[in-house]
């Protein structure tokens, strides 16, 4: 090595107060310090649970730490989960309210409190098998555990640990479908989570999410199979959110007054859906009172409204967005809270006809039924056996 690399070498050094470290200690100073700060995540910081086989009709009286109503299991576990004196639970239901339960979480277990281990009919025990599981396996897939040092929950997928993701479970929801898409945390078209008032966790419920069609993020608030069903209602229905294969009235939930986007579409079939973007065109009385109806507030009037704001997709289209840019009016359009919405008998027939009764114009594009015209079409097709959805996003 010549005098001049030699005088090089020398000048890769650290300076730690006065003094000079050569370039290889130094790598192997900060090799020691990532090493050290991984082991920071000591097992104290994974507390992991695996909880036993349910033991049915069976509870544990004393030791209470508290008892609280959730919604299902899997939020009594997580409650375990992030306590650390729960040993067990028992889970049971409650009498008159077939949605709630309630979660006793045990300083102890059936073991070290035999004594109190008695028979009840309405409970359900599950104690824990260990703590501190490290490594993730098939033999402790479905464990939840709290990484103390992500500060977040995470679950056993038999192979690796995942974050318990937003939508997961009712102690986790999403605000809706579209809150949880652009969290990045989508599992595709299913059912989520979703706590709209973004308050307490205790009245979340599951809606379905289409997370697939224009983009995803679109929240289910009504379904519509049989054809004189009223599938639009001035009364808020959670369970409607989750029903996908039959008759459920509701109305866009009024803590997602912020929405800008409600579509009509088959539930098999997303080629074929109509989409009101309220955003379009300027606000007028027609408009207002449509989005209000989608909201719950009854009318009952006979007089059709001109509403801007609708584009369609359907096969007839080639599957292309039509108008290709803009919105359409629909002229004429009825919304009443006993009959549905149609356009105006004998209109155009090529937007929305989700009516009580059949109309038997010649200007649908398609049907499959005579009894479906009228009362189930979606971009002039008509299925006397497809549910339409309504959703929101």
């Amino acid at each position: 090595m010549s005098s001049n690399s030699g005088h090089r070498g020398k000048q890769w050094a650290s300076a730690i107060g006065n003094k000079r470290i050569p370039m290889h200690l130094c790598i192997i100073f900060l090799l020691c310090a990532v090493v050290y700060g991984i082991g920071r995540i000591s097992e104290s910081d994974l507390r992991a649970v695996n909880f036993a086989d349910k033991i049915e009709g069976k509870k544990l009286n004393g030791s209470l730490i508290r008892e609280i109503e959730v919604d299902s299991e899997s939020s009594c576990q997580l409650e375990c989960v992030d306590e650390e004196r729960c040993q067990s639970y028992n889970f049971g239901t409650i009498k008159g309210d077939s949605e709630k339960f309630k979660c006793q979480l045990s300083a102890s277990d059936r073991f070290a409190a035999f004594a109190n281990f008695t028979e009840d009919n309405n409970f359900i025990y599950r104690g824990i098998e260990g703590k501190n599981v490290a490594e993730c396996s098939a033999s402790i897939a479905g464990t939840v555990r709290y990484n103390a040092f992500r500060k977040a929950r995470e679950w056993c997928n038999g192979k690796v640990w995942l974050s318990v993701v937003i939508g997961l479970f009712a102690t986790e929801p999403g605000r809706h479908c579209l809150d949880i898409l652009k969290s990045g945390q989508s599992r595709g078209s299913g059912l989520y989570w979703i706590d709209p008032n973004g308050g307490s966790k205790t009245d979340s419920f599951q809606a379905y999410c289409d997370m697939e069609t224009n983009g995803g993020g679109w929240t289910l608030i009504s379904t519509k199979v049989s054809p004189s069903f009223h599938f639009i209602k001035t009364a808020f229905l959670a369970s409607a959110a989750e029903t996908t294969d039959a008759d459920a009235s509701s109305h866009i939930h009024p803590d997602m007054g912020d929405w800008e986007e409600v579509m009509f579409r088959f539930s098999d079939v997303n080629t074929i859906r109509v989409i009101y973007d309220r955003k379009a065109g300027a606000p007028n009385k027609d408009k207002t009172d449509f989005e209000m109806f989608l909201m719950g507030t009854t009318y009952n009037g006979l007089e059709g409204r001109n509403i801007h704001g609708f584009y369609k997709y359907n096969p007839a289209d080639h599957n292309k967005k039509n108008p290709s840019s803009g919105f359409v009016t629909i002229s004429n359009l009825h919304f009443r809270s006993d009959k549905g919405i149609s356009e105006t008998h004998r209109g155009t027939d090529q937007w929305i006809d989700m009516w009580s009764h059949a109309d038997a114009s010649n200007n649908y594009i398609t049907s499959d039924d005579s009894r479906a015209l009228g009362a189930k079409c979606i971009a002039g097709c008509c299925y006397l056996k497809k549910p339409i959805w309504v959703m929101v996003r």
